[in-house]
């Protein structure tokens, strides 16, 4: 059975001699909608808004307080943003938005001195791939990406060719296209960020239907134009 831990922004609680009391199980984010009551209808109308709310995870653990994990070590390294690895799922990570110390109890039970701690990770409702690879397709030809995950990746581009680069991609979702009038670039779907290492390249950016690429769940069909090499990272995520 394996000793319950969490990793926070690479460091493994364990190495710090925590000893965890309870642990959320891997939350399940709730859907958005919005629901409206219509006079003389029955039940209500429900907008569902195609997103989902953050989630939390709440550890507790106790501190022995003869051991390295410090007051001052914890509260500097439990703040801020950054990733959170729980141990049910390793090879998953979750992006933390923010970070809370609510409680902090002393115990000293039959002569033992130690500090029994809460912390909430408010977190992304996505649990992303810790090593999701990257594709690099041959340019010339079309290239099936197969997303096997339950939801929808927002992938990084990196790209090189002859300008305008065009990258097309055709999934269940209808058909994705991103013209960049530039010989290199990098695209960031989530941040919807294009640039070139130094210079911003939105204003050169045209999209199909203002829509960023997406690899839906699924089939998904890239298509190239005056491409000459491109890297692929699907950052991979699931619900």
């Amino acid at each position: 059975m394996t000793t319950p831990y969490f990793i926070y922004n690479g460091v493994n609680s364990s190495s710090l001699g925590l000893q965890i009391e309870q642990m959320s199980s891997l939350p399940v984010p709730a859907r958005k909608y919005e629901y409206t009551d219509i006079p003389g209808a029955d039940g209500q109308l429900v907008r569902d808004y195609g997103a989902y709310e953050d989630v939390q995870i709440e550890v507790r653990f106790n501190c022995m307080r003869n051991n390295a994990a410090t007051p001052a070590t914890l509260n500097a390294w439990l703040t801020g943003t950054g990733t959170l690895i729980h141990f049910d799922a390793p090879t998953y990570y979750y992006r933390v938005k923010a970070v809370q110390m609510p409680t902090r109890y002393r115990y000293r039970p039959w002569g033992k001195n130690y500090d029994s701690i809460s912390v909430i990770f408010f977190c992304e409702p996505y649990r992303y791939m810790v090593d999701p690879g990257v594709l690099r397709p041959t340019p010339n030809t079309s290239y099936v990406v197969q997303n096997t995950h339950n939801t929808a990746s927002l992938p990084k581009l990196t790209m090189t060719g002859t300008n305008p680069m065009t990258v097309t991609i055709t999934n269940e979702a209808g058909v994705h296209q991103i013209t960049i009038a530039a010989p290199h670039a990098y695209v960031d779907t989530k941040a919807k960020i294009v640039h070139n290492g130094t210079d911003p390249l939105n204003s050169l950016t045209t999209l199909l239907d203002d829509k960023w690429p997406r690899l839906e769940v699924g089939s998904n069909t890239f298509q190239f134009n005056n491409i000459n090499s491109i890297d692929i990272e699907p950052v991979w995520r699931e619900l």
